[in-house]
């Protein structure tokens, strides 16, 4: 069972043949085992990624700045 994936060292790359994005990463399982692969993503699932990302810092940075705030999603 996987528990969860994390990003490689490595950069995210676009193909633009298959006009994809490939973000290496690796998989963990519960078994404490590990497999590297890619997370691949169409240009507009990477636009989506982009854009919960910056919320996600936006909402940290906020959070830093005010420890005791409530998080609001």
């Amino acid at each position: 069972m996987i528990t969860h994936a994390t990003p490689q060292g490595r950069g995210i790359t676009y193909d633009p043949r298959t006009q994809e994005f490939r973000w290496p990463i690796t998989v963990h399982q519960l078994d404490a085992s590990t497999e590297n692969t890619a997370l691949v993503l169409d240009p507009d699932q990477f636009a989506v990624l982009m854009v919960q990302v910056e919320q996600a810092t936006a909402r940290r940075e906020k959070h830093l700045a005010n420890p005791g705030a409530q998080e609001d999603r």
